[in-house]
């Protein structure tokens, strides 16, 4: 929410809880295991260990989002409640597969080893506006001979549409103009490529943000924006 609005503390709401012997719980949401301000991210994003240092019973958060790994629920906080929460018959219902719990573990053995920048959504967000630019410049080199105009622009890219939805980071795009194709069916020819890369079109430009492709698929990009100038 924003404008003339205001929301209590997880302290303030912690201290109430405790004096009338209420539950609390709060659902996170986005699961930021680290410093959001660390990743270039204006806006803060308290962690599961704040929210329970706070005050809260217990935290909800996401498994991917911020957290990096697969797509699941997580519930963590004090004991009583967990076992009480296992018991629950709709727990066996909407319990994570193995593959999932494999996903899961090997994401948060990531985190106790200390090595976040192992999990492929921080690794993007921790990446540095002077690598983006690096390998943009290293992509229009190897398009430069064929019929497009090629730009590097600033960009701003998001975490997500329900993580820290305000908050913008900042980005490298990539331009394409192609010469004799409409900007419609280079995108679709690049959809169409294995793999399928996928942009957006904005200001009369098809534009690729260099935050959103790992630097090993950055072949793939030249090859295929190269095959849709030559079909």
């Amino acid at each position: 929410m924003s404008g003339f609005v205001e929301s209590p503390s997880s302290n303030e709401i912690g201290t109430l809880a405790k004096k009338n012997r209420i539950p609390f719980v709060e659902d996170l949401g986005s699961g930021a295991m680290v410093a959001t301000e660390s990743l270039e991210i204006a806006e803060h994003e308290p962690t599961p260990g704040d929210v329970l240092k706070a005050g809260a019973d217990l935290v909800c958060f996401s498994g991917d989002k911020l957290f990096g790994g697969p797509q699941a629920g997580i519930i963590a906080g004090k004991k009583r409640f967990v076992t009480a929460l296992k018991r629950e018959p709709l727990c066996r219902a909407l319990r994570c597969d193995k593959l999932c719990l494999a996903a899961l573990q090997t994401t948060v053995d990531l985190y106790l080893d200390q090595k976040t920048g192992e999990i492929p959504a921080l690794a993007l967000l921790q990446t540095s506006e002077d690598a983006l630019r690096a390998r943009a410049g290293a992509i229009a080199s190897n398009l430069a001979d064929l019929p497009m105009k090629i730009a590097i622009a600033r960009g701003k890219a998001k975490t997500g549409g329900g993580t820290l939805p305000k908050s913008n980071v900042p980005s490298v795009t990539i331009e394409l103009l192609p010469r004799d194709w409409s900007l419609a069916e280079f995108a679709a020819s690049l959809r169409a490529s294995n793999p399928p890369v996928i942009g957006y079109i904005a200001d009369n430009r098809f534009k690729l943000d260099l935050r959103t492709i790992f630097p090993q698929q950055d072949d793939s990009v030249i090859s295929a924006a190269r095959a849709a100038c030559t079909k």
